[in-house]
């Protein structure tokens, strides 16, 4: 348990892009991104880049799924 808790402790700051001379005390306005979330909202925008372009089956399987 204990390396486990140590890599989550040590871990946390390689999903941090490096800034350099700047303290964020109001975080609801503005913050920085984590790399993850990052990565998410650009996986999110090339997905509906060319919607026209996806089977008819993609906007059924989810809604059909979760009903």
């Amino acid at each position: 348990m204990a390396t486990t808790t140590t890599s989550l402790e040590t871990g946390w700051r390689q999903e941090w892009f490096e800034i350099e001379d700047a303290t964020y005390l109001n975080l609801a306005g503005q913050s920085p991104m984590p790399k993850v979330s990052i990565r998410a909202v650009q996986a999110a925008l090339e997905a509906k880049k060319y919607p026209h372009q996806k089977p008819d089956s993609t906007f059924f399987e989810v809604p059909n799924r979760i009903r």
